[in-house]
């Protein structure tokens, strides 16, 4: 046994480096293998974390009759709760075009329903007229927390279509809720420009929670539609995330039909690395031979260097597959993905490291 470690210790020192070499390459290719399952699970959990994150309503309904008066449908048995919004464009002078920014109309909504995820900087205060949070896809023209917008508005309620411009401070980047358009007011921001916004007469629809979800859709469109004396649109969120869980399916089966490719080619190339590196070890363990080692201890001896080397490669491989988690999600799931940036899903991770590290003693 004596000779056996010593043998097994030689053979470490003398081939440090081609086994360094095949660790390193073991470790990148098991970290692509994991960062392709764990981007798989991360895909297809995407919907059920943002929703759990977000708490969405269950419907948007947009009548989008001048001076409609909610009040009565706020009362209706099957809303639980319900946050009124404005119709609002304007131009933002920073990006030269108009722009959809619905400020929310009334009382705060974000402690109960639809909170946003904030990518960076905090939420606008609802109190504040000059606040604003921008989306990240007007972030990609350029604009960052801090920075300062001139918003031009038009007076048309009054009749004198007398313009304004109106400066406010970017407070945050958020997304994935209803209350994160392009640029988003806040409803003080409401209040206090309501002329330019429609006055009396501004188009205000609403977000609801109904308090049996999808069961109460077909209710809250019959009861909305007899206030309304006309049929009303309704948006159901729920079929909303379905079509968008469909895309994000479609996406996550090809993700997971190329990391089965990417994990069997890598168990081709890995067998035949590491065969061809035990054989470099067959004539030095004839020698262990001619000494009265077994056969059970000259196999040891000629598999434990790259075992040793796989077993350190497929260690390091879950924290270089951190480092690139944050390519995840892929497609419509990136865009939707409540938690962006990198993430370490130890279930995923660990299953796969012990699934091939199994796989590689088979192959030893």
């Amino acid at each position: 046994m004596r000779t056996l470690g010593s043998w097994i210790a030689h053979d470490l020192r003398a081939r440090v480096w081609s086994l360094l070499a095949l660790a390193a390459a073991v470790m990148i290719g098991v970290a692509a293998i994991m960062m392709g399952a764990a981007g798989t699970a991360r895909s297809r959990s995407v919907i059920e974390r943002t929703d759990r994150a977000v708490n969405s309503a269950t419907v948007i309904a947009v009548p989008n009759l001048p001076g409609f008066d909610w009040r009565p449908v706020a009362e209706l048995p099957e809303v639980e709760r319900l946050v009124n919004f404005a119709v609002f464009y304007f131009e933002v002078a920073e990006v030269g075009r108009m722009v959809g920014g619905f400020p929310p109309v009334g009382e705060s909504y974000q402690d109960q329903m639809e909170r946003p995820v904030v990518l960076e900087g905090r939420m606008a205060d609802q109190d504040a007229a000059d606040e604003v949070t921008i989306d990240p896809a007007i972030h990609r023209e350029g604009i960052d927390v801090g920075d300062t917008l001139h918003l031009h508005l038009v007076d048309w309620v009054s009749g004198s279509n007398a313009a304004t411009d109106v400066q406010v401070r970017v407070v945050g980047i958020t997304k994935d809720a209803f209350f994160t358009w392009e640029v988003q007011p806040t409803a003080a921001f409401y209040e206090r420009y309501r002329n330019y916004i429609g006055g009396d007469e501004a188009l205000i629809n609403a977000i609801a929670m109904l308090k049996d979800g999808d069961a109460s859709v077909p209710d809250f469109e019959r009861h909305l539609a007899e206030i309304a004396g006309q049929p009303i649109d309704v948006f159901s969120q729920a079929e909303s995330a379905a079509a968008m869980e469909q895309t994000i399916g479609l996406e996550t089966t090809a993700l997971g039909a190329l990391t089965l490719a990417v994990a069997f080619e890598a168990i081709l190339v890995f067998s035949q690395v590491v065969i061809r590196v035990a054989q470099r070890s067959r004539s030095d363990v004839e020698v262990m031979r001619l000494l009265g080692a077994r056969r059970s201890q000259r196999a040891v001896a000629l598999g434990a260097a790259p075992a040793a080397a796989c077993t350190l490669g497929i260690s390091l491989a879950p924290v270089a597959a951190w480092f690139g988690s944050d390519v995840f999600p892929i497609g419509l799931g990136r865009q939707l993905e409540p938690s962006p940036g990198r993430m370490f899903d130890i279930s995923v991770l660990s299953s796969t490291a012990v699934l091939i590290w199994l796989v590689t003693v088979g192959i030893i």
